[in-house]
């Protein structure tokens, strides 16, 4: 093996991307060696002469000129755009916003075109001709095209034929869509992209509808390049200040640390175990009131076909086979709960609503099997002890009454001159009998 090149005559310094590349675990792709990977594209390297340098120079100059040309051209017809769409504004008594709003928020959301049996056979052409080919001589759309109508064999396919090229052009648009990048650089140009457009689609929607939403992402694993991102619209920082009592860039930070501390193999097992269930009977429950299009119906397990099936006419289907019927809480194995989750999320197991002849049977099975008894008491059978009336303790005086209050309207008159006749003498206050006063 050779040793290691010096690159630094060169001006070649490896980045933070390439260096994590070199590490066999620290891509997604590495990480699920199950899921498909999309091929990176190959660039035709050609090395040039001095006379070829000098012409790729010119080249490159020149279209560095054309750009700036086509930049000034793009600036002038922004300016003379805002002129129109304000001239607009005006002769129609709306506000520019508005005016903008309604000439720009276009979708850049396009419907997929479904398969069809003729560009199942330009995939299959294509590969088939250019599987060979060295990068920078593949044959373009037209000449793939040209060789598909001339080939005889492409219009005398018979329906297994047909079949197998349509499943080809199914796989290949699953792996475009869903296939893994192969490192970090391909996997941090997608989010970026990716980001910048849900970004772009928000706003475009708010504009439209007047949705208000905002958006969170963060990576899967401290060994991802992927930085955190937050975008919003219709001003939502408010709810996280007014409702989470914290910032919008407060959340993010939590966020991401709770996406590292989830996928952080030293955590314990147990921790896991339970956010699964948690989220398989959080599933379960808002399936059951989403089909219902109720709020508060909770999930009966143990008389499920009585009080779910029979009640509400609807059924769980696809329970995962081999998994007992049963609270996802009593299931006690990661495997085992991390089934059910997955046939949950990905619409495998789905509540359905039962039919009138599938109602009618149900209802018919459950009410000639015999009801269940309840668990009886531990202590049936024993006599229960009964607490004795314990006497109180007699005391030598009683109780003293409680003082009389005054009444409160009362209390609240001042006192005024007393009479005379209530007025006690001196006489009175030292025993004597005090004469009658008659008034002349």
């Amino acid at each position: 093996m050779s040793g290691p090149t010096d690159d630094t005559n060169h001006g070649f310094t490896p980045t933070e991307l390439e260096l994590r590349d070199l590490d066999e675990v620290s891509t997604w792709a590495e990480r699920n060696p199950t899921k498909p990977v999309i091929p990176p594209k190959k660039n035709k390297t050609i090395k040039l002469t001095d006379a070829g340098k000098i012409t790729a120079h010119a080249r490159t100059q020149q279209t560095r000129e054309n750009k700036e040309r086509l930049t000034a051209d793009i600036r002038k017809f922004k300016e003379d755009q805002a002129r129109a769409l304000q001239e607009i504004a005006e002769r129609h008594g709306r506000t520019l916003e508005y005016v903008q709003g309604r000439a720009t928020a276009a979708t850049g959301f396009k419907q997929t075109r479904a398969p069809n049996l003729h560009n199942a056979k330009l995939h299959f052409m294509a590969k088939e001709i250019n599987e060979e080919t060295e990068v920078g001589d593949k044959s373009k759309l037209l000449e793939i095209q040209r060789r598909m109508r001339e080939d005889p064999d492409m219009g005398d396919l018979s329906a297994s034929e047909e079949k197998k090229l349509l499943d080809d052009l199914i796989k290949q648009r699953e792996l475009n869509t869903k296939g893994s990048r192969v490192n970090h650089r391909a996997a941090a140009v997608d989010y970026e992209k990716t980001i910048g457009q849900l970004h772009e689609e928000m706003a475009n929607l708010h504009e439209r509808t007047g949705a208000t939403l905002f958006l969170v992402s963060a990576r899967d694993s401290v060994n991802d390049t992927l930085a955190p991102a937050f975008g919003d619209a219709g001003n939502t920082s408010a709810f996280f200040l007014e409702h989470l009592d914290m910032t919008a860039n407060e959340f993010i930070r939590k966020f991401q640390s709770w996406c590292d501390a989830r996928r952080d193999d030293s955590k314990s097992k147990g921790s896991l175990l339970r956010v699964l269930q948690l989220e398989c009977r959080c599933l379960i429950s808002e399936g059951l009131n989403r089909i219902l299009k109720r709020k508060n119906i909770v999930m009966a397990y143990e008389n499920y076909e009585s009080q779910i099936m029979v009640r509400h006419k609807v059924q769980l289907r696809a329970w995962p086979a081999g998994l007992k019927f049963t609270s996802p809480h009593n299931l006690h194995t990661i495997a085992e709960v991390q089934r059910l989750r997955d046939a949950l999320v990905s619409g495998a197991c789905t509540w359905v609503l039962l039919s009138a002849d599938e109602h009618t049977a149900i209802s018919e099975k459950v009410g000639e099997a015999p009801k269940k008894k309840r668990k009886p008491r531990k202590d049936k059978g024993t006599k229960k002890a009964t607490a004795a009336a314990v006497p109180e303790p007699e005391s030598d005086a009683a109780r003293p009454r409680k003082r009389a209050r005054k009444s409160a309207v009362a209390g609240q008159i001042p006192p005024g001159p007393r009479s005379a006749s209530v007025v006690p003498s001196s006489d009175e206050s030292e025993g004597g009998e005090v004469d009658e006063i008659v008034p002349s």
